[in-house]
């Protein structure tokens, strides 16, 4: 049974884009269940994404990779570039690593595949919204294969145990709940500090790290073996 959140939850204003009719409706009809979700929004091709984005500037866009002109990469990229602050939601289908992986690079904060249930893709938009970084096992685990496939020049144990020593104990903890998918809130939650503490920590892991954004660091912990799912 789909809890209707709408007594406790802000709305969350969601742009679809997706080239098929029929997944489309699937996922409205999905998300009305929701009362803190609106689809304020939806198209089949990234030019007509663009448009929505800069019309609406929703709070979150669900986006297909597999698009009919510019590509659903090409149209996250170019949302970002305008908007740095977007929230971007890659749908996808777990035979599409090498997309998604080339999705990570783009700056996409969250992957699910069209399959995902109704609860796990609320909490995905949910989670994407406040900052947090998801990842269907599926579509992780064929990432995590296409970039420990791509090398490097030092072994992931070596590799593993110099960023490690960058960390401290406390951004160590953070690390492994911001690999989980949880936010600021939810890290602040779990470790009983300030929401600017926790922003803090993940600033201080993304740099440590190397990286542009949050869900690159997720990757790179997980790839590297710094944490245990």
């Amino acid at each position: 049974m789909i809890e209707d959140k709408s007594a406790s939850v802000a709305t969350i204003r969601v742009l679809i884009v997706e080239d098929s009719s029929v997944v489309r409706l699937g996922i409205r009809k999905i998300l009305e269940n929701f009362g803190g979700v609106s689809v304020v929004a939806e198209c089949e091709t990234g030019e007509e994404g663009l448009k929505l984005y800069e019309a609406h500037e929703p709070d979150v866009v669900l986006m297909d990779i597999s698009l009919p002109g510019i590509s659903g990469l090409e149209c996250t990229k170019a949302i970002l570039e305008q908007w740095p602050d977007a929230k971007i939601v890659v749908l996808t289908s777990s035979q599409e690593e090498d997309l998604v992986y080339e999705a990570v690079q783009c700056g996409a904060n969250s992957f699910c595949t069209k399959n995902v249930d109704a609860e796990t893709l609320y909490h995905v938009l949910k989670s994407s919204v406040e900052g947090g970084a998801w990842f269907d096992p599926s579509v992780a685990t064929n990432v995590l294969s296409k970039l420990k496939s791509s090398g490097g020049q030092a072994k992931p144990s070596e590799e593993m145990e110099y960023y490690l020593n960058k960390l401290t104990d406390r951004e160590t903890v953070a690390l492994k709940l911001l690999t989980e998918g949880r936010n600021n809130n939810e890290i602040a939650q779990e470790m009983f500090i300030s929401v600017h503490t926790a922003k803090v920590y993940v600033t201080n892991i993304i740099s440590k790290l190397e990286v542009e954004s949050r869900t690159q660091a997720a990757l790179k912990a997980l790839k590297l073996g710094m944490v245990r799912q």
